[in-house]
């Protein structure tokens, strides 16, 4: 098990992600750059948006909480270490 579906679960990302039509994308690399985004300042679409509120890794004021910032630093940490650099 990731550090990053220690933060979020399989069950509560794909709970959040049911009903919803994105294609064959990774729900964790969508979730990532939602979060990646909102640091830069810039926006996100509606529904990625409103599912990382729903798991409490943005705030409703569109801020990134701990909770994000542990994801976040978690999802790019596990990339970088698989990339063997």
């Amino acid at each position: 098990m990731s550090d990053v579906t220690k933060i979020v679960s399989d069950n509560a990302l794909d709970k959040e992600f049911e009903n919803t039509n994105f294609g064959v994308a990774d729900q964790r690399e969508l979730v990532k750059w939602c979060l990646m985004k909102t640091i830069g300042g810039f926006s996100d679409g509606y529904t990625i948006t409103c599912i990382c509120q729903d798991l409490k890794l943005l705030s409703k004021t569109r801020n990134i909480t701990k909770k994000g910032g542990r994801y976040l630093w978690a999802a790019f940490y596990s990339s970088y270490e698989a990339a063997d650099i």
